[in-house]
């Protein structure tokens, strides 16, 4: 990634717009995952946005100009699809919504914007490509949006200055499902702290 940055600036010049993109499928129940799978997983899909910002920001900040980060999670950022056996891939993308949202409060007012893409199943070969994917994933992925619609989409987020970009997507029901039981905990949750040993 660091060759990668060098060459991007010695032959397209100042760079503006950077995409960290790679991921990879990591189906499967938690303990049937070896260490070389999990390994793999947070290498492709976490590292390789830590190292997309690490060594593509440098350029970003020397040209003092507008630009823009998007990194790809996932709606598998938000929720853990209880259909699918993917909680290692959902882990990889809830920590690139973390880097994102960490990114964008630490950019603030240096004119360079961040979005997070997180689109629904997409229509690539990351299941064919994975020994991990069930046949119904790799049906469910098969029949996702085609790569072009997101494409826009990022595009028109980067526009409009939006920092989380989705797709047409089914999820918004069990999203709300987990937002009103994560706020159902903090409302049952004691205001002050309670049994505290006094002096």
């Amino acid at each position: 990634m660091r060759d990668a940055a060098a060459e991007f600036e010695a032959k397209l010049g100042r760079v503006h717009l950077v995409f960290n993109n790679a991921g990879i499928d990591m189906s499967g129940e938690l303990a049937s995952l070896s260490e070389q799978d999990w390994t793999r997983a947070f290498g492709v899909n976490v590292f390789g946005v830590i190292h997309g910002i690490r060594h593509f920001l440098p350029l970003l900040h020397r040209h003092d100009e507008p630009a823009h980060f998007v990194n790809t999670a996932s709606g598998a950022g938000f929720w853990v699809n209880g259909d699918f056996p993917m909680g290692a891939y959902a882990a990889t993308k809830y920590s690139v919504v973390a880097l994102s949202e960490s990114l964008e409060q630490e950019l603030r007012g240096t004119g360079i914007g961040v979005s997070v893409l997180c689109p629904g199943p997409v229509k690539t070969p990351i299941a064919e490509r994975s020994s991990h994917a069930s046949e119904s994933f790799k049906a469910t992925v098969a029949a996702g949006t085609a790569p072009e619609m997101v494409a826009s989409r990022a595009l028109d987020g980067i526009r409009a200055g939006e920092f989380y970009i989705f797709t047409p997507t089914r999820m918004r029901p069990r999203l709300e499902a987990r937002f009103a039981r994560i706020l159902d905990a903090l409302e049952r949750t004691p205001t002050k702290a309670t049994g505290a040993a006094t002096t």
